[in-house]
Formats: structure tokens, sequence, C-alpha cells
């Protein structure tokens, strides 16, 4: 950081002198995200992201109420065993949660429970909700604590849980309050896939498929081989599977890590988020991925018909979306996007 004082100036009429300093100051951001095949796994990353705060570490885990009753005693018990004491806060699971009234819960809980500024650290086990939300406290709860995300779906581990953004909902508008808070450290575990409902593995699929269309040919290629058929019934237990997912994230990482904060919006990650949030938001009853997936086929038709992208491209984006069950058939009039 620099600090330069421009001296003092004196004004052509009468009056107090006037002072300006300048300041220029960089942020520097390290991001840690590891991939582990087991839950075991995770205790003793979580213990080496706070070995430098100090000893006797400590985690606030922050999930919801499924993966609590899933995971809570086996994520309790990993961190045990690798010295990390832990408390938890349960949340309501789904999109509600993701909202103001969440965040000052969570605050009254850290404060009830003495959280340190430095040596402990908000420990985010979930979907994308649930690592938005912990992180977004984490991030306002005393200017800012650690926060560690362990996404437990699969739109958590190749899309929510990757980067510094967190956020909650407000209004009729999706993330429009957030921040920006690079965590200690993203831990990622397919192992945590094999309790998800088959719609929530379409929701993370319309993720991995958002990337491959907007930026990495031959992971669209992957996906097109078949792991994706009927519907993504066999893509948990696919051979390609980790390839996938590591391939998504990586161009997620790709695509963010020269723009973290944002400063350029043109972003070919933001591809299926155009008219996606305002779907979301007007109706609860879909999820984050179906609203994406329907906005990259409504993109790409708009493509096809400005000439932008070959008729032969288009109807292998529509029908690898369909094979993977994530066509919308959705009824919808000009007037859904007025004033939105």
């Amino acid at each position: 950081m620099t600090i330069r004082s421009a001296g003092h100036v004196e004004l052509s009429h009468p009056g107090p002198r006037r002072t300006t300093w300048h300041v220029e100051a960089t942020r520097p951001a390290t991001l840690w995200m590891h991939w582990v095949p087991r839950v075991h796994d995770i205790g003793p990353l979580v213990a080496e992201a706070l070995r430098p705060f100090g000893a006797a570490p400590r985690v606030i885990v922050v999930t919801d109420e499924e993966v609590h009753d899933l995971y809570g005693q086996l994520v309790r018990a990993v961190l045990l065993e690798s010295g990390v004491s832990c408390d938890s806060i349960v949340l309501e699971e789904g999109e509600g949660s993701k909202s103001l009234a969440t965040i000052a819960s969570i605050t009254d809980r850290l404060d009830a429970l003495g959280v340190h500024r430095r040596k402990d650290a908000v420990l985010g086990v979930g979907g994308g909700v649930v690592t938005d939300v912990a992180s977004f406290a984490a991030s306002t709860y005393r200017r800012g604590v650690h926060a560690i995300r362990v996404p437990t779906t699969l739109l958590g581990l190749v899309d929510a849980g990757v980067g510094v953004k967190t956020g909650v909902n407000h209004g009729r508008h999706k993330n429009r309050l957030g921040t920006y808070q690079p965590p200690l450290a993203t831990i990622m575990c397919p192992e945590f896939l094999h309790t998800l409902p088959a719609r929530q593995v379409r929701n993370g699929a319309a993720e991995m498929l958002k990337m491959a269309l907007g930026a990495d040919a031959e992971l669209f290629v992957l996906l097109e081989s078949g792991a994706l058929a009927d519907r993504c019934t066999g893509f948990l237990e696919h051979p390609a599977r980790d390839q996938a997912c590591q391939d998504a994230v990586s161009g997620m990482i790709g695509q963010l890590a020269g723009n973290l904060w944002e400063y350029e919006l043109r972003r070919p990650v933001d591809l299926g988020h155009s008219f996606g949030p305002a779907l979301e938001m007007r109706d609860p009853s879909l999820l984050h991925g179906e609203t994406v997936a329907w906005d990259c086929v409504l993109a790409a038709t708009f493509a096809a018909r400005r000439g932008w992208l070959a008729t032969d491209h288009l109807d292998r984006v529509v029908a690898l979306f369909a094979q993977a069950g994530l066509l919308l058939k959705a009824d919808l009039d000009v007037t859904f996007f007025e004033n939105e």
C-alpha cells in the first residue's frame, strides 16, 4: 500500500488550506480448492487451513436440516478426529433461508458462541444456499471471520462453491445483497452426491452444461458422450463423472481468476443468468439449474436466429439439454419480463 500526501494547496480565496491524501492499496486473494474422494478427508484439511491461526481450532458448522440429518454426525466425527472442535447452526432447508433474517439469526448464534475474530471459522456444509448464506454471515460478522466451504450438492460442487462471492436474496431479486470474501478453503467431496435426489443431480448438471456451452467445447463433447443420458440417471456412477466435474470447476476458476471482484461484467460464466434468475424468483417451484438451462437454450436459439450459431450446433445443444432432462415447458408471455 502506498500513501502520498499532495501537500498543502493554497486556495485563491480566503479560507482554510485544503490537504489531500491519495491512498492506493491492493487486496491479495488466495484460493485453496481441494477435491477429495472421502468425507473423512475433510477433517485434516480443515485443521490445516486453521493451523496458522493458533492451537485448538474451532469451527461453527452451518448446515440445513436435511444435510444435518444425513451427515451431521459424520462431519462432527471427522472434525473431532483431526482436533477441530465444533458447534452447529442448523437452518431450514430451501431458498427461503437465503435472507437477511437468516443472517441475523446466524449472527445472534455466533455472538452466543463467542466466536473469535481470527482463530475460529464458519464452516458451510451444504448446497448453494447454505454455502452462500454461511459465507455471507462470515464476511459480515465483526467485519469478517474465516469461512470454509464444503458443498454437498452437484450444483454447489461445480458452481456455487467456486469463487469468492456470497449473497442472499432480497425483495424480488436473486443475490441482491452480498459480498466478496475468499474462503480459507473449499473442500469438494463427491461422496456427498450419492444421497442427492435425481432432480438435484440434473440441477447441478445444468451448471456444467452452462460451462461447456459458454467456455469449454471439450467438456461439451464429454457430456455429449453419454454422461448425462436418460435424464442424468447414470451420472453419479459414470466413469467420466469426476473428470466432468473437475473440468467444470477448472473452467469456472479460469474464468474468475483474473476478475474475482467482477470489475469486468462481461463474463462467459454468466451465460444462463440473463432471464433465468427472474424466472427463478417468480416461480419458487423451479430450481436454479433448471432456470439456467432454460436460459441457455433460449440464448442458443437467439444466437442461431441471428446467424451467430450454426443450426446443427443448435440442434446439438437442444439435444443435450433434452437428454439431461433439462428442457422446461414454461408457459411464458412477454409480460413476464415487465419491470424485471
